[in-house]
């Protein structure tokens, strides 16, 4: 049953980087940590 769920959040994963990737045109997998979503260096870009 761990395997499954393990699987799953895998899975989860790939398609949240698919979405990013459609959405915003940067690759991140393998890069998780650049893209991070913190709010406040948002609002500095801003």
């Amino acid at each position: 049953m761990s395997r499954q769920l393990e699987r799953l959040g895998d899975h989860c994963t790939n398609i949240a980087e698919d979405v990013f990737f459609i959405v915003e045109a940067h690759f991140v997998k393998h890069k998780h940590q650049k893209y991070l979503f913190n709010e406040d260096k948002n609002e500095n870009e801003a």
